[in-house]
C-alpha cells in the first residue's frame, strides 16, 4: 500500500529533474486525519503517505517539482 506511491516517485523524481520540473500527486485518505477503532494500520500508511509527500513537497520545491496530496 505505501510501497507503489514510494517505487513511483523514485522512478519519477529523477526524469522531473531533467525535464526541468513536473508534478506528483499522492491519493491519501480522510483516515490519515483521523483516529478510527479497527483501521489503525490503513490508517497511518496513508498517515504515512501523508507525511512523505508533504516532506517530499520541501525537498523537491528547488526542482521545480510540486507534490501534492489528496484526502478523498
Amino acid at each position: 500500500m505505501l510501497s507503489g506511491p514510494l517505487v513511483a516517485m523514485k522512478e519519477a523524481i529523477p526524469l522531473m529533474r531533467r525535464q526541468g520540473g513536473g508534478t506528483i500527486v499522492n491519493v491519501s485518505s480522510g483516515t490519515a486525519l483521523m483516529y478510527l477503532p479497527d483501521n489503525g494500520p490503513y490508517s497511518a500508511l496513508k498517515r504515512a503517505l501523508a507525511h512523505i509527500s508533504l516532506t517530499a513537497r520541501t525537498e523537491l520545491e528547488k526542482d521545480n517539482i510540486v507534490v501534492s496530496v489528496v484526502y478523498p
